[in-house]
């Protein structure tokens, strides 16, 4: 919903009468807006000018500014304060005021929904270029114009802002022709208006820095208000300087309109950069907190004011030449906003969007979307670059989010480096502040204890780090502010050093990485900072996941590939696991003191799981090899077969054979599948340490374990010795499956619960995590079915049941059909995920229970 602008004008002109400031001249000059109005006078409403003052003097002036100074102030924020203010939608007042004809907009043909705009900027245009007398009247009515231009724009930035506000680039997507269109006509308004001069006059007395009102009623400031007068003076120097004639539009704010600006002629300049203006919106400039930090944005963010050689060393920011209460003066930053970068250059595929559930149903094994993490290589880097200049100079961000980091980015498939400097410095003082009743996407930035009204530090860029990164892969986020599911997908090592990041609590923020959350805030003996210790501590864990995933990361490989390892029986995942602990053990040859200590327990750890994934995958094999040549045996292949095997064979039916073989294969089969698609990265113990949670940890690792042993100790001997103990074979093997279900249920759900419970904000509710939800629904069906096999083994042996391969054929169907294909397969990946997001809370549970890791001291913080 757009609000309107002209209505806007009429309503909060209505305030106007009341004050003496409205004359008929005005309104009789507008010309082809006069039906609009004549409606609205029913309204007691015109448009406001000079009150006619016999006297003339300056104080009529005064009056008259003060009037229009507050029109600006009043103006609504968006569609639902301009609904709320002037009585109800926009649709239903542009009905009560607007004509029955057709719509003049002024640059860019006519579009509904876009008129309103285009017929104030049209009527500025044509007061300011009319030609006339150059009575008194006239003069009125070109300065009521002007000012009205200068509202004109500013109601077209906050309609930009609207657009924009809930715009992410975690669900960047082309921008449609529409919304590109509308910018356009919203960018050709506003220079429209700013080419005429008088708008630019208007614009230079309005936002005129006055004179701190504690300071003007002192006849002379004293020593004690040096300081304050000293900054005003320069403010006003540098606003006199420049030339208002030539502004133009930069780019729209939040709550600012920037514009490119111009020095006077024979004004020396100051830098070799472009500059660029930063107006404060006046309805925004009220908030005492907004006007205050605009005011001492040059002293709090120009550290080169009183050090010329920090200007040398700190380049992540723009130079600041002048601030007052309502506008900043600085440098232009030549790039785009990385917001614009990554949604213009790289947006999400139209294919991997997720559709609608039940108009246009995704593939059942395609996941839903594609993590884009080959962008994290281009972004993180020169992002902790341009944080650490910044917190050496003992400044944080505070708003550090994808529109306020300027990026000079190489075009698509260069491979040359990024650039980023910083713009907006400074909390958010609209944080928390809805007028729609949703939340602003700047929002999602900023860390905790900004929104709580905290002294911001530089911990809170390490939160707004995090969520710029799980933005950058361009995934969905998550409601409750936990890292998406796709982190988790694969191998967690990017979701550990993501949760490490975005943790609610500042002190428990790059908990699981002490070689730079120890000694954080200190430079190491080899001279790193604690942001290049975090950089290696980036570049190692996706040199990992890229290296798990044999070099091709899951956006990059073909939908057909993907589509063959999720119904593979190993998934690749022995391959992966051994690629991981060659990674991490090149990873720790390579590293110092104390990193190589910290990497020999990660590399101990990828050893541990690579083993049990290769043994996994052995037994399958095994049982593979045993059963087919059995198999082709009993078709009359002649294989021969050793004398006590093969007096086996024949001591047994033809029945028994084949039920042995079927169900064996697929116990096989279902087991190596569980294994590989879910636990197969998955461990509660730790080289060196007791498992997790004591002992549900570690009857849940003895489970996980056993069973991808137990099935095939199983199948082989009795498909070689025993094919009569086929329906034991079967009753055991499914009942192990249900321990391995029901005792990582629940170590996983106690480890979630507790998490949770001690206030570990990277943590869902139990409930809300989809994958361990899933997962819980597996143990009543398995229960049921290990209560079906025993009691059909039991009658089969007792001979009530006869048909020995109907039963087999059905406990077989049950294995492939449900079991590998629908839950193992198609529903493995949700499950691993949730069962990764549980044990990595666990881990972080007793991270944060470890002596001294809880709580780092004040010392060793961020500056």
């Amino acid at each position: 919903m757009q609000f309107g602008i002209m209505e806007s004008v009429i309503s909060i002109a209505a305030d106007f009468g009341r004050h003496g400031l409205l004359t008929h001249e005005i309104r009789s000059r507008i010309g082809e807006l006069e039906n609009e109005v004549e409606a609205a006078g029913r309204m007691a409403t015109v448009l406001p000018g000079e009150r006619r003052d016999s006297a003339g003097d300056a104080g009529a002036r005064d009056h008259v500014e003060t009037g229009w100074r507050l029109v600006l102030e009043s103006a609504p924020l968006d569609s639902h304060s301009y609904g709320v203010t002037y009585g109800g939608p926009f649709e239903e007042v542009s009905a009560r005021v607007m004509p029955s004809g057709p719509a003049q907009t002024g640059p860019g043909p006519a579009r509904p929904g876009w008129e309103l705009p285009g017929r104030l900027t049209a009527l500025v245009h044509r007061v300011l270029t009319g030609r006339g007398p150059a009575s008194r009247a006239e003069r009125s009515v070109e300065q009521a114009a002007a000012r009205l231009g200068v509202l004109a724009l500013t109601l077209l930035t906050l309609q930009d802002a609207e657009a924009r506000q809930h715009l992410d680039i975690a669900t960047r997507v082309r921008v449609d022709r529409n919304a590109a269109k509308a910018l356009e006509e919203r960018e050709a308004h506003a220079n429209l208006l700013l080419s005429l001069p008088a708008v630019g006059e208007a614009l230079r007395i309005m936002y005129r820095p006055p004179l701190p009102e504690r300071l003007a009623h002192k006849p002379r400031p004293g020593e004690e208000d040096a300081e304050e007068y000293a900054s005003y003076e320069r403010s006003l120097e540098a606003w006199e300087d420049l030339d208002f004639g030539r502004m133009r539009l930069f780019r729209f704010g939040t709550t600012s309109v920037i514009l490119s600006a111009h020095l006077r002629d024979g004004v020396p300049s100051r830098s070799a950069h472009p500059l660029v203006l930063k107006c404060v919106l006046l309805p925004y400039a009220q908030v005492p907190a907004i006007s205050q930090a605009t005011f001492s944005y040059q002293q709090d963010y120009s550290p080169w004011t009183d050090s010329p050689d920090a200007k040398e060393s700190l380049t992540s920011t723009v130079e600041v030449y002048a601030s007052a209460c309502t506008w900043i003066l600085m440098e232009q930053a030549a790039g785009r906003t990385l917001h614009d970068v990554l949604t213009e250059d790289y947006p999400r595929p139209a294919d991997d969007r997720p559709t609608l559930e039940g108009v246009v149903p995704r593939p059942l094994l395609e996941p839903e979307v594609r993590p884009q993490f080959g962008l994290l290589p281009r972004v993180v880097p020169p992002l902790l670059k341009a944080l650490d200049e910044l917190h050496t100079a003992n400044l944080c961000h505070a708003d550090l989010n994808p529109r306020n980091i300027v990026v000079e980015a190489p075009p698509p498939g260069d491979a040359g480096e990024w650039r980023m400097r910083f713009i907006d410095l400074g909390r958010n003082h609209l944080q928390g502040r809805s007028f729609t009743g949703t939340q602003r996407m700047d929002e999602l930035y900023a860390a905790p204890e900004l929104r709580a009204g905290e002294k911001p530090d530089a911990h809170a860029d390490l939160y707004s780090l995090g969520q710029i990164i799980i933005g950058t892969c361009g995934i969905d986020r998550n409601p409750d502010g936990t890292a998406p599911d796709a982190f988790y997908a694969v191998t967690p090592t990017l979701a550990r050093l993501v949760e490490d990041l975005i943790d609610p609590a500042p002190e428990r923020r790059l908990l699981l990485f002490p070689e730079v959350g120890v000694l954080v805030g200190r430079h190491d003996p080899r001279g790193n900072s604690p942001h290049q210790r975090l950089q290696a501590v980036f570049e190692r864990e996706f040199e990992a996941l890229v290296t798990a995933e044999g070099g091709a990361l899951e956006d990059e490989q073909r939908r057909w590939v993907r589509a063959v390892r999720l119904l593979a029986p190993m998934a690749g995942s022995p391959r992966r696991q051994l690629r991981l602990g060659t990674c991490r053990r090149r990873q720790m040859v390579a590293s110092p003191e104390p990193e190589r200590r910290l990497l020999d327990r990660s590399v101990k750890q990828a050893d541990w799981l690579t083993a049990w994934s290769w043994l996994s995958g052995t037994m399958w094999l095994v049982c593979l090899v045993t059963v087919v040549p059995l198999s082709l045996h009993d078709l009359g292949v002649p294989i021969p077969l050793p004398d006590m095997i093969g007096a086996a064979q024949r001591a047994s039916t033809g029945a028994d054979r084949l039920a042995a073989r079927m169900t064996g294969l697929t116990f096989a089969l279902c087991a190596v599948k569980y294994y590989q698609s879910i636990y197969a990265g998955l461990s509660s113990r730790w080289p060196g340490k007791p498992p997790t949670l004591g002992r549900p940890g570690l009857v849940a690792e003895f489970w996980v374990r056993a069973n991808a042993l137990i099935v095939g100790l199983l199948v082989v001997p009795i498909n070689l010795f025993a094919p009569r103990m086929w329906t034991l074979g079967s009753a055991v093997g499914i009942t192990s499956a249900f321990c391995v279900n029901h005792f990582g249920y629940r170590y996983a759900l106690r480890g979630a619960a507790q998490a949770h419970e001690a206030g570990i904000g990277t943590v869902a509710q139990p409930k809300n995590i989809n994958g361990l939800s899933k997962y819980a629904m597996w143990g009543p069906s398995m229960l049921i079915y290990v209560v079906i096999v025993w009691s059909f083994s039991a009658l089969l042996v007792q001979g009530v049941l006869l048909d020995v391969i109907a039963y087999a054929c059905v406990v077989s169907g049950i294995n492939v059909g449900l079991f590998y294909v629908v839950k193992c397969s198609a529903g493995a990946r949700d499950v691993r995920i949730g069962l990764t997001r549980c044990y990595l809370a666990a881990e972080r549970l007793e991270a944060c229970s470890a002596d001294g890791r809880a709580a780092p001291s004040s010392a060793d913080s961020l500056p």
